[in-house]
């Protein structure tokens, strides 16, 4: 009776616990809705801070679902509806309504150029995420593209009066013009990012670095603004950054800046990806199984 009672309650915590990613989820996108209706009343710091909580249910649902084993293909279409919401409509309307404006046709035009750059991305990323390696987004991710942009209203919002030459309705218009540019291209590209995936909290960690990840926290909850700013621009230049790295490592493996060796022995006339035996293809079969083949 009492493994019954077990075998019942188990089974009802595994749903819950599969309809808690797509909770998280619609707590994502619904912040992401939020700050367009900040941004429509021009409460572009509310707005901003709604992209950054929106971040923070991203993060959060596909952790879950991850570590309680309920990944669908159902949560990875939605997952992708959501972002579209709160990384590529939400932060092109803020960006146009806190400085493109200025540009009238063409703002509106880089910012709509904005959110059709973040639904390719996406729809590239449904396509690939069972043939790319989970340690890497090919292109900049829409979560990091939004969390650019509104990390920019937040620090500009907070300390533009301390910075004039540098404030929006001088120069400001102009920089933020090209930074959407930048993260159009940057989003459509193959240019690596790392996805932060690869160590789950299982994972060992030296005392040093867990130290060093405590006192980064600590210093973010104590200057938000400043310390996100800088994280964005820090990732979305680590991407350009890595590519000389990278290309030499591929260069040893046989492969070019662009493809992995893989790729490059597919297109040579290989067997597919079964017969492939390049240093990148010994660890995708582990991510995605989670154990040898």
């Amino acid at each position: 009776m009492g493994y019954r009672n077990h075998s019942k309650m188990s089974g009802s915590m595994r749903k819950g616990i599969f309809v808690l990613p797509s909770l998280l989820t619609t707590g994502g996108m619904l912040l992401g809705f939020l700050s367009i209706i900040y941004t429509m009343d021009d409460k572009f710091l509310m707005a901003a801070w709604a992209i950054v909580g929106a971040g923070f249910f991203d993060s959060l649902d596909g952790r879950v679902a991850r570590a309680s084993g309920t990944t669908s293909r159902f949560g990875i279409e939605y997952d992708s509806m959501a972002d579209l919401i709160s990384f590529g409509v939400a932060p092109a309307l803020l960006a146009f309504q806190w400085a493109l404006r200025d540009f009238g046709r063409l703002g509106w035009l880089a910012a709509f150029l904005y959110v059709t750059c973040a639904a390719l991305r996406l729809a590239r990323f449904n396509l690939q995420v069972d043939s790319v390696e989970s340690r890497i987004f090919r292109g900049l991710p829409t979560p990091a593209g939004g969390g650019t942009i509104c990390s920019t209203v937040l620090f500009f919002e907070t300390y533009g009066a301390q910075l004039p030459r540098i404030e929006v309705p001088l120069v400001g218009s102009a920089g933020v013009l090209l930074l959407v540019f930048l993260l159009d291209y940057l989003m459509i590209s193959a240019i690596q990012y790392t996805s932060g995936k690869g160590s789950g909290a299982r994972a060992r960690l030296p005392m040093s670095r867990v130290t060093s990840m405590i006192v980064f926290a600590m210093l973010v909850i104590w200057q938000p603004e400043i310390m996100l700013f800088l994280i964005g621009i820090a990732y979305v230049s680590s991407g350009p950054l890595g590519i000389v790295p990278r290309a030499r490592a591929r260069r040893r493996a046989g492969g070019t800046w662009w493809r992995d060796p893989a790729q490059a022995a597919d297109e040579g006339g290989g067997n597919g990806s079964d017969s492939s035996t390049g240093a990148d293809d010994g660890a995708e079969p582990q991510l995605r199984v989670h154990g040898p083949a």
